[in-house]
């Protein structure tokens, strides 16, 4: 949102975040209105700006593609807003093929469009008609993309006189999904009159909790300390919303509550086994939190759970770890580390993985106990493409993978705030390691050029 020649003007990647999250649209309006009073926001990561670098490669290389097929329009990225939409609508009515960074002025809605394709369908503007594409990195179209792109549709329709029939997604991986307008057109009226009403009272009284959309947004460090500050009940490892409900709705609105409740407490509506768990997991927390140590506490053996429902070990087992650019095209798996018979090997090179991928599908053949033990299992084919792709998908068949960090998780609660084996269980189970390791959002890579270092 922005303040505009004395009005407020909306983006549609405002609608979008309102419906993520709708304190996040609060800070937003506090700050238009009172910039000094508002809280700091997060700087990006360095994760953030090589998504947002890529992202700006993706829309690039389309942008070249459009412009090879000819009558590729481009608007200025210069000029005032008022300008930008004007040579937009000039584009629309002089039939161009494509048009790039498309801008509307339409109040209370502004923005740029990436794309506008040209379509033989017949509107106020002549024989043709327009519809929006946005490139996006994602391998599969998203609801906030199909929102942002309907709210598109609609300036679009203002000025040519009939909505889009459809709407695109540029996906990351080189493939178009299309949506048809009519398929979620009611959805979208109601979002953006429900996003307008609450602008309208003032936002309301909002107060901050954990979503999905946390991760890109530029107050999660101020809500971050709102939750330190307030106990909140998501500090708690594993817990989840539907948990955090009933145990405010039971009087439980803090972890240090939460720890305290008698061993015979109950909630209403709440699994007692579920209420034990997630009491002893605030009684590991709060001591670290007030400045004491790490604990961890061995679970009560059970059949088929933790470290009982792990295989018996094999001397030619093999403990693997691989990090990934989340980037690249299709994927692409550049670091792999392999333990086994007490040595490390860490593989840096495509030809070195085709080696390494080829020596243990060998193995695999010759040891049928043999298994490749990793902290989860695979969610995805490690290598989608390419000339080992048949080899890695038969390696992981063949070993019947096995996954380790449910294993641990399953048998030692910790005092950490996550259940991660390289974050939280490496001070326990591997305290000769001293130095810092990377972790989390942060890359375990650098590019330079076209090359992955």
């Amino acid at each position: 949102m922005r303040q505009y020649d004395n009005q407020i003007l909306y983006s549609p990647s405002d609608l979008v975040r309102y419906l993520g999250c709708a304190h996040a649209t609060a800070l937003d309006l506090a700050k238009l209105h009172d910039p000094d009073s508002a809280p700091a926001q997060a700087e990006d990561d360095a994760m953030g700006e090589l998504v947002q670098q890529a992202g700006l490669a993706h829309e690039e290389d389309y942008r070249e593609q459009l412009a090879e097929q000819g009558g590729l329009v481009e608007i200025p990225g210069e000029g005032s807003l008022e300008t930008r939409a004007r040579l937009t609508r000039e584009a629309m009515e002089s039939g161009a093929q494509a048009i790039f960074q498309a801008a509307f002025l339409q109040p209370p809605w502004s923005g740029f469009a990436d794309f506008l394709i040209r379509v033989e369908e017949p509107s106020a503007l002549g024989a043709w008609s327009y519809e929006p594409i946005d490139t996006k990195l994602a391998r599969s179209a998203k609801a906030s993309h199909v929102v942002q792109l309907g709210l598109y549709a609609r300036m679009i329709a203002a000025i040519q006189g009939r909505e889009p029939r459809r709407v695109h997604v540029q996906l990351g991986d080189g493939r178009r999904e299309s949506f048809r307008l009519v398929d979620f057109d009611k959805v979208l009226s109601n979002a953006i009159s429900r996003y307008l009403v609450f602008i309208d009272g003032g936002a309301g009284q909002t107060s901050p909790e954990p979503c999905n959309a946390c991760g890109l947004c530029p107050w999660r460090d101020h809500c971050a300390e709102v939750w330190e500050a307030e106990d909140h009940l998501s500090r708690v490892c594993g817990i989840g919303k539907p948990q955090i409900e009933k145990l405010r709705a039971g009087g439980v609105t803090a972890v240090a509550a939460l720890a305290a409740l008698p061993d015979d407490a109950r909630i209403p509506r709440m699994a007692q086994a579920t209420l034990d768990k997630l009491r002893a997991q605030a009684r590991l927390q709060l001591p670290r939190w007030q400045g004491g140590d790490p604990v961890v506490e061995p679970l009560p053996p059970e059949e088929g759970r933790g470290f009982a429902n792990l295989p018996a070990p094999d001397p030619a087992d093999l403990f693997f770890d691989l990090e990934g650019d989340p980037l690249e095209e299709g994927g692409l798996d550049y670091l792999w580390g392999v333990h086994y018979r007490d040595a490390l090997l860490a593989i840096r090179a495509r030809m070195s993985i085709t080696m390494r991928l080829m020596k243990s599908l060998r193995c695999a053949a010759s040891l049928p106990s043999m298994r490749a033990v990793r902290r989860s299992l695979p969610t995805r084919s490690i290598s989608s493409r390419g000339p080992m792709a048949a080899t890695t998908r038969t390696l992981l068949r063949s070993t019947d993978p096995v996954a380790i960090e449910p294993a641990i998780g399953g048998s030692a609660g910790n005092g950490r705030a996550s259940f991660a084996v390289h974050t939280s269980f490496r001070s326990f189970f591997s305290p000769g390691i001293s130095q810092a390791l990377p972790g989390g959002p942060d890359p375990l890579w650098q590019r330079s050029s076209e090359t992955v270092v």
